[in-house]
């Protein structure tokens, strides 16, 4: 495998992965020299068809769940994580791992993605909607722990909160074995609901600004809707989908005066609250909610890409669909 990018912010991905594939980096330029060389002696006749996956296509979520977890660990890694969960004072499965994007997160990790850093605005949930959840949860005698590699804003100390990004303890290979070990992630507009589909851990992604979210069958999710602020007029899901990812792009948030609006503390707690329900095998399915399920899911095209145009794709200033 030829990791097109630079190596891995997290180490322990890259140390995992390095155990079953041949990794290479593009930091030294002789080595991406070479890349290129191979590319355009050997593949110059190629036709790439750079396209978006359809997230709900079954065959690509079955994958994260039909399957062995992509990484494992080693007994020694496993010693080593159950020795760091006794001294949190954690116990396996019954807390939740949740982590929401942040301001401070491309300064803290010095990120060399400049574009996505430019446009976070949309991408960085208020972090008080979120105290409710995390109260509800604490009061149930499940412990919250606050994930990912910073955080700005501070929570309350409270029996049950473990506040582990900004402790002594926060480590790339913890990052990984806290979520394998947790009942199931909450992951507010970040990403850690990709490590949960590498470890076949449900999540919950809340205040997504895409209308797409998890990686496996039974991850659960909530959109932030899209309102113009001239007419008062929230967008639907077609017009949103219609319109693709148009909007991950502040400048052309402010051309057509839209905004995105978060989720409510209420929505938050109650698809957390469902979640757990469902793991708990104590969640009943309304005839109402399968048919709206029903017909969210048709609103979707075979492939997305169809309907994607080039000067709104996500990536549109790197690649052309």
């Amino acid at each position: 495998i030829i990791d097109p990018g630079n190596r891995s912010i997290n180490s322990f991905l890259w140390k995992k992965y390095s155990e079953i594939a041949i990794l290479i980096g593009f930091k030294k330029k002789i080595i991406r020299f070479i890349y290129d060389l191979i590319f355009f002696l050997l593949l110059k006749e190629t036709k790439y068809d750079l396209k978006l996956k359809d997230f709900y296509e079954v065959d690509y979520q079955y994958l994260f769940n039909d399957y062995s977890p992509v990484v494992k660990f080693s007994n020694e890694e496993d010693d080593l994580g159950t020795n760091a969960l006794n001294k949190m004072k954690l116990k396996k499965t019954n807390f939740i791992c949740f982590g929401i994007r942040e301001a401070t997160y491309y300064s803290k990790t010095k990120a060399d993605d400049k574009d996505s850093g430019i446009n976070t605005f949309h991408r960085n949930p208020d972090p008080k909607n979120y105290i409710k959840f995390i109260d509800y949860f604490c009061n149930k005698s499940i412990s919250i722990v606050r994930a990912g590699v910073s955080a700005q804003h501070n929570y309350k100390n409270q029996p049950g909160y473990f506040d582990y990004c900004n402790s002594n303890y926060r480590n790339d290979f913890l990052d990984f074995y806290l979520q394998a070990n947790s009942k199931f992630v909450v992951a507010g507009a970040c990403g850690l609901h990709l490590i949960s589909a590498a470890l076949n851990k449900p999540s919950v992604e809340t205040d997504t600004y895409m209308l797409w979210g998890g990686r496996q069958k039974f991850d659960l999710f909530i959109p932030r809707l899209i309102i113009n602020n001239k007419t008062k007029k929230i967008l639907s899901f077609k017009e949103m989908m219609d319109l693709g990812q148009k909007y991950l792009y502040e400048e052309n948030c402010i051309k057509d005066d839209v905004s995105f609006i978060p989720n409510t503390p209420e929505e938050i707690l109650d698809v957390c609250i469902e979640m757990n329900n469902r793991l708990d095998g104590t969640w009943i399915d309304k005839d109402d909610d399968l048919e709206r399920q029903l017909k969210f899911k048709k609103l979707f095209p075979p492939k997305p890409s169809s309907f994607m145009k080039a000067e709104q794709f996500f990536y549109k200033k790197n690649v052309k669909p």
